[in-house]
């Protein structure tokens, strides 16, 4: 059985107008009275999930403007890096996380270059957000390389 995409293909070679729009305008965390502080970025489940995240290591597919990134590193993980393709979501992101007093390392690649693009490097926590996986319209070689970046001790035996 062949894995398939939930997302169009021609939304993501040619996304319509009211997208392109969003994909094209520089994204910016603008700072709101309701804006929600870093352990409400996730269900509290989730953080259950993670599990303890001080001294781990924490990568972060897709990021974007960083918003889910920053929460780790606000959550004491002791090494955040954010991976995505866009320039300006990563300028965005570099922006809120010096906003938010985080050191938090983004690196410009796509996901399927990530693994050469972060040489050889591996993480405690590998972490894409809900929805992200719908941009990626190929599942195969590349996704099947991240569990490189697991430490050889989290391989499942």
């Amino acid at each position: 059985m062949q894995a398939t995409n939930s997302c169009p293909q021609r939304y993501v070679q040619d996304p319509p107008p009211r997208f392109r729009r969003r994909i094209d305008s520089p994204p910016v965390l603008r700072p709101k009275p309701s804006a929600r502080p870093a352990a409400a970025r996730f269900h509290p489940r989730e953080w259950e999930d993670f599990g303890p995240l001080d001294g781990r290591s924490v990568l972060h597919l897709q990021c974007h403007n960083g918003v889910e990134t920053i929460a780790f590193a606000q959550r004491g993980t002791a090494r955040v890096t954010g991976l995505d393709f866009s320039e300006a979501g990563l300028a965005a992101a570099r922006r809120n996380a010096e906003a938010a007093g985080v050191a938090v390392e983004f690196v410009a690649a796509d996901v399927y270059d990530g693994v050469a693009a972060l040489g050889g490097r591996t993480f405690d926590l590998v972490y894409t957000g809900r929805g992200s996986l719908m941009f990626l319209p190929d599942l195969g070689p590349g996704p099947r390389s991240w569990p490189r970046w697991w430490p050889p001790a989290a391989w499942p035996t």
